[in-house]
């Protein structure tokens, strides 16, 4: 376990995702980054737009 976070994947997710009826991402490193190299990495996400 890692206590490495990517400080910017909210905003990303937030940009890409607002406004959308359906919106898929990939956790990769051109997407959202890579603040934590030679990491796995994985990205859980509940969004809702109001």
């Amino acid at each position: 376990m890692t206590s490495c976070v990517s400080t910017t994947s909210t905003a990303k997710v937030q940009s890409l995702c607002n406004g959308q009826n359906l919106c898929r991402l990939t956790a990769s490193n051109e997407i959202l980054g890579d603040p934590c190299p030679g990491t796995y990495k994985y990205l859980e996400v509940t969004y809702a737009c109001f």
